[in-house]
């Protein structure tokens, strides 16, 4: 078993009354959904920022 492998099957175990309760599971979905789509917007905003800048330049 590769060294990864080997660390999340311990980390589950250590941590099997965290991912036993699903009010816990569902606070680590929301949390990812929240990073996924900040993941998403933050380059669209940018983007658009920078588009709006470089059209008052010129």
């Amino acid at each position: 078993m590769s060294q990864a492998q080997h660390n999340g099957v311990s980390h589950t175990n250590n941590n099997s009354h965290f991912y036993d309760n699903p009010r816990s599971l569902i606070s680590v979905v929301l949390w990812g959904l929240a990073l996924a789509t900040h993941a998403i917007l933050i380059p669209r905003l940018i983007r658009e920022l920078y588009e709006d800048f470089t059209k008052h330049r010129s």
